[in-house]
């Protein structure tokens, strides 16, 4: 688009201030070009990054899952990078990651209430970076039993990702 034909339609849409202001056209144009710039800043960041949620590829939502599932969410390059291939619960319970842009909750996945901070939203293991939602939560403790979190799973990946864990750092962006 050259700039006549942008400052042709908003002429087209505002007579009177494209009669009464000069260089309407050229105002428009930067300040649609400024609030532009000002996003993709913003948004280049890391301080509004990217949030996903991810299952299994068995289990897409409580209705089509059999047996024990999960769901977390959280900014997609922590899962990526911070979480598949490191963390067990996610090796064992999600082997097959999908990302999906919609809430674990409203995939009918629930918060968990027995974790040593009573909830799973934000996940107490991994810094309060990512929120764990599970299909059932009885299961999920009959499965995986708080002591094991506490004493071997977290700690084990707290050492092996100490950048995620403690700064919520993800390929040298800091997220605190």
């Amino acid at each position: 688009f050259g700039s006549s034909h942008f400052g042709s339609r908003c002429v087209s849409r505002l007579p009177l201030a494209a009669q009464t202001v000069p260089r309407f056209d050229v105002a428009v144009a930067m300040a649609a070009l400024s609030s532009h710039l000002f996003l993709a800043t913003l948004f280049g960041t890391g301080v509004f990054a990217l949030n996903s949620t991810m299952v299994d590829l068995s289990c897409p939502n409580i209705e089509d899952c059999v047996g024990l599932g999960g769901c977390y969410e959280a900014d997609t390059s922590f899962l990526l990078d911070c979480m598949i291939g490191e963390a067990y619960v996610v090796e064992s319970l999600i082997p097959n990651p999908v990302f999906l842009q919609t809430s674990c909750l409203s995939l009918g996945f629930k918060i968990l209430t027995r974790t040593w901070t009573g909830t799973s939203v934000p996940d107490p293991c991994y810094g309060g970076w990512a929120s764990f939602y599970a299909t059932d939560e009885d299961a999920f403790w009959e499965r995986y039993p708080l002591e094991r979190f506490e004493d071997t799973w977290c700690p084990e990946w707290q050492s092996a990702v100490p950048t995620c864990y403690s700064s919520g750092s993800i390929n040298g962006t800091q997220f605190v």
